[in-house]
């Protein structure tokens, strides 16, 4: 998981704390507002569509990755 350093404003007293750090990807489940990087606790699950990606409290689809065979790969 990536982090991204976050800019404080010119006079903040930046030089007296280091800057603060967040993740770059979060998702939230739009049923239930659970929150987790997006290599976090979701549940994942294989279908013929993908991997459906759901969350651990309301088991709510938050999305289905496309799962992509050989023949989708570009020569």
């Amino acid at each position: 998981m990536s982090l991204i350093q976050t800019c404080l404003p010119v006079g903040s007293g930046r030089g007296k704390r280091p800057l603060r750090q967040r993740r770059k990807a979060v998702l939230t489940c739009p049923r239930c507002a659970h929150t987790s990087p997006s290599d976090g606790d979701w549940i994942r699950t294989d279908c013929p569509r993908g991997t459906e990606i759901r969350c651990p409290d309301c088991e709510c689809v938050l999305t289905v990755r496309p799962a992509f065979d050989d023949s989708d790969t570009p020569k």
